[in-house]
């Protein structure tokens, strides 16, 4: 996978964890909202002999673990194995399969377990973001609608 790609998914990542990048600080530097404060909650190094020049979600099992940590926190649920993971809804695991409830793909065991979570998990962010402005749309067609209706009911009470 081309670095840009792997980049591009580690901000969405990123930001589905809230974080986010101030225009007038260092570039690199990923910061996060603390009860009433900012606070850096991650900064890549521009320093030369520091290895990684990205964001950690595809090297490091502790930042990936938070990324599954949101995911159950918006209701959905993970199932991992040593040669798969499935992510699935939680409330139509409760009357179906997970396996009937998965929202995304199951991923399969690649070179590295780490990069198979990784993959599931940028799939899952993508797909929710896009159920998200799906949901908006709806709300705000349904608002638009509302308001016309509004105005014709106006009209026929003259």
């Amino acid at each position: 996978m081309i670095q840009k790609k792997i980049d591009e998914s580690n901000e969405k990542l990123a930001k589905f964890l809230d974080w986010f990048q101030q225009e007038d600080q260092l570039e690199g530097t990923w910061w996060k909202k603390f009860d009433s404060s900012n606070g850096v909650i991650y900064s890549i190094h521009n320093n030369e002999n520091y290895p990684h020049k990205d964001l950690p979600f595809r090297r490091d099992w502790n930042w990936l673990m938070e990324v599954l940590d949101k995911i159950v926190e918006v209701r959905y649920g993970y199932q991992l194995t040593p040669g798969a993971i499935m992510i699935f809804d939680w409330d139509k695991a409760n009357s179906m399969s997970r396996f009937e409830a998965q929202v995304i793909p199951i991923h399969y065991h690649t070179d590295d377990r780490i990069v198979m979570v990784w993959n599931a998990c940028v799939h899952f962010v993508e797909w929710y973001n896009k159920q998200l402005l799906e949901k908006k749309i709806i709300t705000y067609k349904t608002k638009q609608l509302k308001k016309q209706n509004k105005g014709i009911n106006d009209l026929v009470s003259l």
